[in-house]
């Protein structure tokens, strides 16, 4: 059986206060948690697309603030390699355009100043159990 996956990208967050959010203290016993990380592209877009392609921009086709939605075709990202594993898979963002849509079932976004994510992020994780069964 394979084992669930939920992966949690937090922008611009502090370790101290993670450290100390009871939630996040958690999660770091149950999971693994990846406190070292370093950017290849100083912002947002580029440096997520980096992420799920293991690509640079010059590679994945985003490579400057400028070309940031010309994601190259050729180029897998990190939810069509679980989907060709057999994972459901799902993402809720600040906006729809940081990550392509392709390869995952549910690709929402939310407004962090208007929505409460308290109430999202849980109907979020329960949908993809009900949907996947």
């Amino acid at each position: 059986m394979k084992p669930n996956i939920i992966f949690v990208l937090l922008d611009g967050a502090r370790w101290d206060r993670v450290n100390h959010s009871p939630e996040f203290t958690q999660l770091l016993h149950k999971g693994t948690f990846l406190n070292n990380v370093t950017t290849a592209i100083p912002y947002t877009i580029g440096s997520v697309n980096s992420l799920f392609t293991g690509l640079y921009g010059k590679e994945n086709g985003i490579d400057a603030y400028y070309k940031m939605f010309r994601l190259k075709d050729s180029v897998k990202v990190l939810p069509e390699v679980l989907k060709e594993q057999g994972y459901f898979t799902a993402c809720d963002l600040l906006s729809e355009k940081i990550v392509s849509k392709r390869g995952y079932d549910i690709h929402q976004f939310h407004d962090e100043y208007k929505d409460n994510l308290t109430e999202i992020h849980p109907k979020l994780i329960n949908d993809c159990f009900k949907k996947d069964n």
